[in-house]
């Protein structure tokens, strides 16, 4: 399938349309990549098209990707918990009925003060992830991309590679129009 730019007529497979509405992006710019097939819409054998929302580079990182990133970046910081836990000599079992800035707490009160000082960075900048990995909102794009930035520019490089599952990269919208950044979602 190639993508095709009407000007005016019908639409057929592989045409991109403004004015979309894309569920879970509110009022943020939407097209549409049909993907009905173009047998179907010549001989009007069906009674809707189908197609693919696309959006702007810039609002898909805002929804889809900070989801994307988030879970990496949480999976990350479980392997550095329970790295961290490993090395003080606790089993992650113990985050079953207490908060982790507790337990490591509790742990490095147990540790002698030469023992405890190549810990209580890490156990600090645990304790804090986990504090902003907590709050009702998740934590912001910023900040993801702040304390991630290899996993933020690793989601970015697998979309523009057409390499992040459900995610399609389009460099433009229109042949004439200057480079810019849309997602197919």
């Amino acid at each position: 399938m190639t993508v095709e730019w009407p000007l005016r007529g019908r639409l057929q497979q592989g045409m991109i349309f403004s004015n979309c509405l894309v569920p879970g992006y509110g009022a943020c710019d939407g097209w549409g990549l049909v993907i009905t097939a173009r047998c179907d819409l010549a001989n009007q054998k069906v009674p809707v098209m189908n197609y693919l929302p696309v959006v702007r580079f810039e609002d898909w990182v805002n929804e889809d990707g900070r989801a994307v990133l988030l879970g990496r970046a949480e999976a990350e910081e479980d392997g550095t918990v329970a790295k961290l836990l490993r090395e003080l000599g606790a089993p992650e079992s113990v985050l079953l009925g207490t908060p982790l800035p507790e337990v490591l707490k509790r742990l490095l009160e147990g540790l002698e003060s030469k023992q405890r000082k190549p810990f209580l960075s890490r156990c600090e900048k645990a304790a804090a992830h986990c504090n902003e990995f907590a709050r009702q909102d998740g934590p912001s794009l910023e900040w993801l991309k702040a304390e991630f930035p290899k996993l933020y520019s690793a989601v970015v490089r697998e979309l523009m590679t057409h390499r992040l599952p459900g995610y399609y990269f389009l460099p433009r919208l229109e042949p004439s129009e200057p480079m810019g950044c849309y997602v197919v979602l």
